[in-house]
């Protein structure tokens, strides 16, 4: 760019009204660096008036800016400068080029200089941009790519070639069909996938990638479709799958072991559970028997009493009779003696009735309770009745102690139940109290006390023994927990109490006890809405 004075001063005039209106800074410099010409729309940004540094050395007005001072010190060396600074906050693409005279001589310097500072701004941002895209690009955990609407495969980043072997070169030549060889089934996957991303904007699909070794690749891919000038991409990631692949089939099979592994527990512990209810109910039988046992041989103990005097007596009124009869063969009967003969036959069948008569119902008892604990018919029965009935047939259990039981209550209670099973609550409870609470000969008091409560009923059966501390209360009704094992003790005694009481009668059960401070069972049993079991 050549420039040469005009003798005509119009020509500067004319280029003057041009350049003032232009948004730039046109100027001229003499060989002595003086502004000849400054003007433009562009000097506002500086705060400079056209014309107002006409005059003033270039070298003192841009001694802060070398790379300015540079440029037009290269105008006069007769070389054109195109170069970008920056003045305060403005960027500026400044042009140079030297003035020359008609002889070729330069004579100064002429520059025009532009702000570029908004572009340079769109600049920095695009930079920042790309440079913010090319770090999401290469943390993405995974492939990305680029397809046309030819399924040419147009862009992709560093991890695709890392992750499926192949070169730039290579790529450039892939089609999408080209990762599914053989595999119509991953394809149909894919195919599905990019149908979504045409309806709704997104697609997805999971599919096997063949990278270059044959190597079969579970991968997770999305798709969204991209428009850039006209033509129509979609973009999306690929992610490697194959841990998650790994534990979901971990997964499976733990899951079908585990589910074996709970077939098999479930069939051992139902096993299991069906020979310990079988041993249980055995136990519980022979529990039965043994309290029965227990029952026949006092009851057998207590009858035989009233039926030796029974014996005795008969022997006794056979004598008398055996005399009688030889007297009344000689002929020697007389009044008197006829009449203490009478008496001591009157005296002898009244021990025979009476005692007869008190082995009938003790007999009778025991066959009734006998009776009721085998065959366990639900009917109806006084508590109170049944109660007193049930202690005559376990007195000769604890007649032989020092510990006397007395029973409480003042009305006919009337419960449709099992009789059998209310005599094995009692005959436990009072085996246990004479049992645990005293030792043998020590003197004490059991009370049974019946009430009503809340439409069922309430046993309180307590004694006055030496108690027991919470750990053991905690498990006497644990099967088989007992403290006297040593002395013959099996554990099922309150075991059975409980199982009838909350299972027969549908019930409950509860102690309260302190060690010296005696014990108390409360026990409800419901009325009504029982059914055998």
């Amino acid at each position: 760019m050549t420039f040469y004075p005009s003798q005509e001063a119009e020509t500067f005039e004319l280029l003057k009204q041009v350049v003032s209106n232009m948004p730039m800074i046109f100027y001229v410099l003499d060989t002595d660096w003086n502004f000849k010409i400054s003007d433009g729309q562009g000097l506002n940004k500086l705060g400079l008036e056209p014309g107002q540094v006409v005059g003033m050395s270039a070298r003192e007005l841009y001694g802060d800016h070398k790379e300015i001072i540079r440029g037009i010190q290269k105008g006069f060396e007769g070389q054109e400068v195109h170069e970008e600074f920056l003045v305060g906050d403005m960027f500026v693409e400044n042009f140079t080029a030297p003035y020359y005279s008609h002889q070729g001589e330069i004579i100064g310097v002429v520059g025009v200089s532009i702000d570029i500072t908004e572009r340079k701004k769109a600049e920095l941002e695009l930079a920042k941009s790309q440079k913010f895209a090319e770090a999401v690009m290469a943390s993405v955990p995974g492939m990305l790519y680029m397809y046309n609407a030819e399924g040419r495969l147009v862009y992709w980043n560093d991890a695709h070639k890392t992750m499926t072997g192949y070169s730039d070169e290579e790529l450039k030549n892939i089609q999408l069909t080209d990762w599914y060889p053989d595999d119509p089934e991953s394809l149909n996957a894919v195919t599905e996938g990019l149908g979504r991303m045409a309806e709704t904007g997104f697609g997805e699909a999971e599919a096997y990638l063949h990278t270059k070794d044959n190597t079969k690749l579970p991968m997770y891919f999305t798709a969204c479709p991209l428009k850039i000038d006209d033509q129509d991409y979609f973009v999306g990631i690929g992610v490697d799958i194959s841990s998650r692949k790994h534990a979901e089939e971990q997964l499976l099979e733990l899951n079908r072991t585990l589910e074996e592994k709970v077939e098999k527990r479930t069939r051992d512990l139902l096993d299991s559970n069906r020979k310990l209810r079988e041993m249980q109910a055995y136990l519980v039988e022979s529990e039965k028997m043994a309290a029965l046992g227990t029952l026949v041989t006092g009851v057998a103990h207590e009858v035989n009493t009233p039926i030796g005097v029974s014996v005795t007596a008969a022997s006794h009124l056979s004598d008398i009779a055996q005399e009688l009869l030889e007297m009344y063969r000689k002929k020697e009967l007389n009044e008197e003696l006829v009449e203490s003969l009478m008496q001591d036959i009157d005296k002898a069948s009244r021990i025979i009735v009476k005692n007869l008569n008190h082995a009938g119902y003790l007999i009778q008892n025991f066959k009734q309770l006998s009776a009721d604990q085998s065959l366990e018919p639900q009917r109806e029965f006084d508590l109170g009745k049944y109660l007193d009935e049930i202690l005559v047939s376990v007195g000769p259990i604890y007649k032989k102690s020092n510990v006397k039981i007395k029973t409480h209550y003042s009305e006919i209670m009337l419960i449709n139940g099992w009789p059998g099973a209310f005599t094995q609550i009692i005959t436990n409870l009072v085996m246990n109290s004479m049992q645990h609470a005293f030792l043998p000969g020590e003197p004490g008091q059991i009370d049974i006390e019946l009430s009503t409560k809340d439409g069922g009923f309430r046993i309180v059966f307590s004694d006055n023994g030496h108690g027991m501390p919470m750990d053991v209360q905690e498990k006497i009704f644990e099967p088989f927990y007992t403290t006297k094992r040593s002395a013959g003790g099996t554990g099922l005694g309150l075991s059975i109490v409980y199982t009838i009481v909350t299972q027969r009668y549908h019930g409950s059960i509860r102690c309260e006890s302190s060690p010296e401070k005696g014990t108390s069972f409360i026990i409800d049993l419901m009325q009504g809405g029982m059914t055998n079991e």
